[in-house]
């Protein structure tokens, strides 16, 4: 091998190494300028207070019990069963159209709202609205 071969064998491999180099810095250039830049998801503790509410409304409906208390307007029967698994200050409203009830003044309150047709024998819409405050 001549002295010339050896040499640009040596250069084409620092040339190797320096866009390995390069394409390393610019992908952590990216990476943190991203991580700057977009940021992280900022908490929401309303969006958990709704996002708590909803699964258990729609764990009582899968279990049959929303349903039933929803068509016969019973709202104390969902307080009662929301009240052991709910860690927050609440009230329910179930309607077609419904009115707003007593909140309380001076604290942000989250409404989640669940829809149900009716049950199997007959097609009568409610809306169960479920208002909760820390």
């Amino acid at each position: 091998m001549s002295g010339r071969e050896n040499a640009s064998r040596q250069v084409a491999g620092r040339k190797g190494m320096l866009l390995t180099v390069e394409s390393i810095i610019a992908v952590s250039i990216i990476l943190i300028a991203s991580v700057i830049f977009l940021g992280g998801a900022k908490y929401n503790p309303e969006r958990d207070i709704r996002s708590d509410g909803y699964r258990v409304l729609e764990y009582l409906d899968n279990s049959g019990t929303l349903r039933i208390y929803a068509m016969s307007n019973d709202t104390q029967s969902i307080k009662t069963a929301l009240k052991p698994v709910l860690n927050y200050d609440f009230d329910v409203s179930i309607c077609s159209e419904c009115q707003e009830p007593y909140l309380p003044s001076g604290t942000a309150v989250s409404a989640v709202e669940y829809h149900i047709a009716g049950d199997r024998d007959n097609f009568s819409p409610r809306k169960i609205v479920l208002y909760m405050w820390r």
